[in-house]
This record gives C-alpha cells, sequence and structure tokens, in this order.
C-alpha cells in the first residue's frame, strides 16, 4: 500500500472514530466497497454461477434436500428454491448511501425506498433466476420486508425481468399471515409441498432458525460450521458487508445503545493479535 493512501485511511479512522460521528458513517467504506469493487461484483458473479451450475444435479438426484428437515414424500415433490430478496436479489446500497449522507439512521427513508421499486439487480441474480424458471423449478422468495411492500416489490421485480408468479403467492414476506422475523415457518410450509433444493441469502437467518442466528459472534460462526455439507452445495451465500446480523450480535442484537456506546463496543471486537 503506497503511503499516500495510508495516510488517506488514518485520517478516516480518525474521523470515524470521533466521538461527534454519526454511526452510520462508519458503513461509508463497506458501502463504497459494495457500489464500485470488482471483487465484490465477481464475488456474487461466481455464487450464482455455482448455484446455476449445480441445477441439472439438483435435478437428478430427488433426494436431494437443502431443508434440513426430512419429509418422507420428498421423491415425489416438485423442486423450489427458497431466497431471499435484499442484498440477496436486490440492490439497496443506494439507500444505505443515502442514510451515510444525509447522517440518518434506518428505517428512516426505508420506506420511500422501498416504494420507489428502483433498487437494481445484484450480478447475476437475473440471470440465475431465469435459468431455475427455465428448469421449471418454482421459486419462493422469503423475504423480512413487510407485508405492505408487496406491490412495490412485485413491480420492482417486473421492471428488472425477475420472473414471479401471478396465480400463486411465491413472496413471502414479513407480517403476512401472521409470520414474523423468523423465516424457518414460512420454509416448513413450503417443504410441505415442494423439495426445496437451494437455499439463497445474504444472511445467516436466511438458512438457520431465529434462534440459531440471534446470538453472539462466536456462536453463529459455530452454528455455521454445524452445515458445512451444505455450504456451496445447496447453500448459497452472497456475501453483504453493509448491514446484517453479523453486525447486531457484536451489540447481544440490541441497537438501542448510544452512538458512543456503539462506537466503543466496535472498538471492542477489534482483533489486533
Amino acid at each position: 500500500m503506497k503511503a499516500p493512501q495510508i495516510y488517506f485511511l488514518l485520517i478516516l479512522s480518525n474521523f470515524c472514530l470521533s466521538d461527534d460521528f454519526h454511526p452510520e458513517q462508519q458503513r461509508m467504506l463497506a458501502v463504497i466497497y459494495s457500489q464500485t469493487a470488482a471483487e465484490h461484483h465477481v464475488a456474487i458473479k461466481q455464487t450464482y454461477n455455482i448455484a446455476g451450475d449445480s441445477i441439472k444435479k439438483a435435478l437428478g438426484d430427488t433426494s436431494w434436500n437443502a431443508f434440513t428437515e426430512h419429509n418422507t414424500r420428498i421423491n415425489e415433490l416438485p423442486p423450489a428454491i427458497v431466497i431471499d430478496v435484499d442484498e440477496t436479489i436486490l440492490d439497496n446500497s443506494p439507500y444505505e448511501a443515502r442514510l451515510i449522507l444525509n447522517s440518518t439512521s434506518y428505517p428512516e427513508g426505508w420506506d420511500d425506498w422501498c416504494f420507489e421499486a428502483s433498487a437494481k439487480a445484484l450480478p447475476g441474480a437475473i440471470e440465475f433466476l431465469k435459468k431455475v424458471k427455465n428448469n421449471g423449478i418454482e421459486i419462493f422468495y422469503v423475504t423480512n420486508r413487510r407485508h405492505k411492500f408487496e406491490s412495490s416489490t412485485r413491480e420492482n421485480f417486473k421492471k428488472l425481468g425477475i420472473p414471479i408468479s401471478d396465480e400463486k403467492d411465491t413472496l413471502l414476506m414479513r407480517d403476512e399471515n401472521g409470520w414474523g422475523d423468523d423465516k424457518y415457518p414460512r420454509k416448513q410450509m413450503i417443504a410441505q409441498n415442494y423439495r426445496i433444493i437451494f437455499q439463497l441469502g445474504d444472511n445467516l437467518g436466511d438458512f438457520v432458525s431465529l434462534k440459531e442466528n440471534k446470538i453472539g459472534p462466536n456462536e453463529r460462526k459455530k452454528i455455521a460450521d454445524l452445515y458445512q455439507d451444505y455450504w456451496g452445495k445447496k447453500w448459497f451465500m452472497i456475501e453483504n458487508p453493509q448491514y446484517g446480523d453479523w453486525e447486531s450480535s457484536i451489540y447481544d442484537h440490541d441497537y438501542s445503545r448510544s452512538a458512543k456506546e456503539l462506537k466503543a463496543i466496535r472498538q471492542k471486537v477489534l482483533q489486533a493479535k
């Protein structure tokens, strides 16, 4: 790394950790990385490429199951995938950029952003979803976007050419049918009538139950390792450095703390050796 770059990062680091600095500003490099880095672009594309290349194998094996519960009728069931929406299919980094530029915090402006229906797709997402649909596989979009955003989310999908059924409800949202944050019950419902061959998301909670996800950082890693045979084969993680339960886990999933407290926690978890 060149000296000017080091100098710039030191200035940025000191600025980010100053007492009067807004917590959202500390996401700046993560958002810039998400929006500009070829590395991020490639990481997402290669994940979708690997998943797409696995379709034929998954369809050829009628016992192939990406859900952790086994249905005795699995060999008779039609195939489906379960996929998250935000930061898995839709790129919400412009919203994150607005928070930084306006010194505001989530959920301020989130409703407006969702109703705009203007999010772009992440690299490789549309091509993968079209390949899934062309192979006769049902797509279930399991998202924790609130149900009030269903129409605008569908509109956003249709603008981008993302396949979504008009005949059946395949967009399963939080607050719909009494569903809460835990995606597991929605997947249980799907698994009654479909053989889930893949799961895709950007957060551990897109794959495991709320109980397994809402724990500390080290415990979350241990849970992830319990499912090591799924990753890259039946489960596909899209990297998201901007936000997620990886961050909330360091705060014991409590964002009610002051900016000063959040800053202190972030510094405490840094590992210098």
